[in-house]
């Protein structure tokens, strides 16, 4: 639930989220609305601290959910006006791996073939692409969590492994959030 509002809800924040109730059928336009809703931190209009609550609290989906549309609009807005664009997310999903300039590429020899599109016949050519790269090619980095998010987490993290953190102290915090990394490594050395 949102924390309450500080301010009124701007016109342009109304107008982004009305795109995004009505164009969830439209992936591209959603992602855009929901590139700048983040970046400008719109979120915070409605009361919520994060872009992460505001996804799963407005919406009902997970931030890596709005963070693949996001990625999806992007390489899509590559993609010359005439060659047509990918008809679903998961479809731009697959040729966002691809490295920027070299979508449109990509984007081509996908539509070359008779068949149709689909997210695995973009896979294989983004792939096969990648596999006979002279250089290696890195796969997109997700963007990064704001301290703000990061603070939020490393706290949570904390509670989740039932460490008291003295509120204001960033020494607890640190020492708080060393425990829980140090028990998330082991849980994990456990499980290999």
């Amino acid at each position: 639930m949102p924390q309450s509002q500080v301010e009124p809800v701007s016109k342009r924040l109304i107008e982004l989220e009305e795109v995004i109730d009505r164009g969830r059928r439209s992936f591209i336009e959603v992602g855009l609305a929901l590139m700048e809703i983040r970046d400008s931190r719109l979120y915070k209009e409605r009361g919520y601290p994060s872009f992460d609550d505001y996804c799963r609290d407005h919406w009902g989906f997970r931030r890596s959910y709005a963070h693949d549309l996001i990625q999806s609009a992007r390489a899509v807005a590559e993609l010359p006006k005439v060659s047509g664009i990918p008809d679903n997310p998961g479809q731009a999903v697959e040729l966002a791996r691809a490295p920027e300039g070299e979508r449109a590429e990509v984007w081509q020899k996908v539509t070359e073939s008779d068949a149709a599109p689909t997210a695995a016949t973009i896979r294989a050519i983004v792939d096969s692409r990648i596999q006979t790269a002279e250089v290696p090619i890195e796969r997109p980095v997700r963007q990064l969590p704001s301290t703000e998010e990061t603070f939020r987490g490393m706290l949570t993290s904390a509670v989740s492994y039932g460490i008291v953190v003295a509120e204001l102290d960033p020494a607890a915090v640190r020492r708080a959030f060393e425990a829980a990394l140090r028990a998330a490594l082991r849980e994990l050395k456990e499980m290999t």
